[in-house]
């Protein structure tokens, strides 16, 4: 058995379990035969296997409840559309699952961020050493989660993650795959950033079960280290054609010009840091495109 495996019996908790990588997690956690414990508004779960504890992030007896016994925690919970609750979920909702985790015996602790924390930078390479300049709420938010985090990365004994999947799609969530005929000729030349909520789900569960890496570790979760990357090559590998598009640079003026500054249209993100570490991507950038309702 290797360093951080759990056997059968052992504990995680989910927070966002009902979210799109969440429920992707807790599938695999409890393949792997663990007992899974997540924290919903009292909804019930369809695997009996699944304890359901009721409660949310603003519920601190449901939290610590849910933490108490775990020995891996996972932060998947967020507020992405409403800028007045990101604050409250994001950032509020965080400090509260690590003041928890800090009083449990959690061995391992992973919070799900967004590379959207890095917010506009020069180059076209992004990594994890990429200097963050968050510019919206919900980036500003998750950004600051991330400190917090890291603060809570000094108790002995925790090994702790920070996930920064670039776009997150599955089933019905398209993200930038959902565009319209002229979409598809201003930015067909662009990098679309997928990465499908499984493939993020498999490398917190590799993270947890391999933790050979410095504590606190960040990882950016993307495939666009693979040859395939742009809208237009997402659109081949859906129908079998490529689109007709404008080239990247002029879409980039574009936005550029209406949106104010932005990021070029050719960045790739970097995922080399956790490929390292012996992760694969299990459907990688052809797995996320068919793995996306149409």
């Amino acid at each position: 058995m290797m360093a951080g495996e759990k056997r059968s019996g052992a504990t995680a908790a989910v927070t966002g379990a009902t979210g799109l990588v969440g429920r992707h997690l807790v599938d695999l956690l409890v393949g792997r035969g663990m007992r899974v414990r997540i924290l919903t508004r009292c909804a019930r779960h369809s695997d009996s296997r699944v304890e359901v504890v009721c409660g949310d992030l603003a519920d601190t007896t449901a939290v610590r409840h849910l933490v108490g016994a775990a020995d891996w925690v996972f932060h998947c919970a967020a507020e992405l559309a409403d800028e007045r609750r990101m604050w409250s979920t994001n950032v509020d909702g965080t400090r509260a699952v690590l003041a928890a985790v800090g009083d449990s015996p959690a061995t391992h602790f992973c919070h799900l961020s967004s590379v959207g924390v890095r917010g506009v930078f020069a180059g076209s390479v992004g990594s994890e050493e990429t200097l963050c300049a968050p510019v919206s709420a919900y980036e500003k938010s998750k950004h600051e989660a991330e400190r917090l985090v890291m603060q809570m990365s000094l108790r002995e004994g925790l090994s702790v993650v920070v996930l920064r999947p670039t776009n997150v799609v599955g089933g019905t969530k398209r993200g930038p795959l959902s565009v319209s005929r002229l979409g598809v000729l201003v930015k067909g030349g662009e990098h679309v950033h997928l990465v499908h909520a499984g493939d993020v789900a498999a490398a917190a569960l590799h993270l947890a079960r391999h933790p050979g890496f410095s504590s606190p570790g960040c990882f950016i979760v993307s495939t666009d280290d693979e040859p395939l990357g742009t809208l237009a090559d997402a659109l081949a590998v859906r129908y079998g054609r490529r689109p007709f598009h404008l080239p990247w640079p002029v879409s980039f003026l574009i936005r550029r010009i209406a949106k104010g500054p932005c990021n070029r249209g050719d960045i790739r993100f970097t995922s080399q840091k956790l490929l390292k570490l012996g992760f694969r991507y299990p459907l990688g950038f052809e797995g996320a495109v068919l793995g996306t309702d149409a």
